[in-house]
């Protein structure tokens, strides 16, 4: 999957999964801020263009 030309997701993970292969890997709680601000981020970009 291509998202918007500069992130290709390989293969799916679960959250946990996804967590500890981070590197230092994290906590699920951490990684779930991450992925919140990640959204806020496209979001922001999204509708400011």
């Amino acid at each position: 999957m291509l998202i918007q030309g500069s992130c290709v997701v390989e293969e799916l993970l679960t959250r946990e999964e996804a967590a500890r292969k981070l590197q230092p890997s994290v906590g699920i709680r951490q990684f779930q801020k991450y992925l919140d601000l990640a959204s806020l981020e496209l979001l922001h970009k999204y509708f400011m263009v």
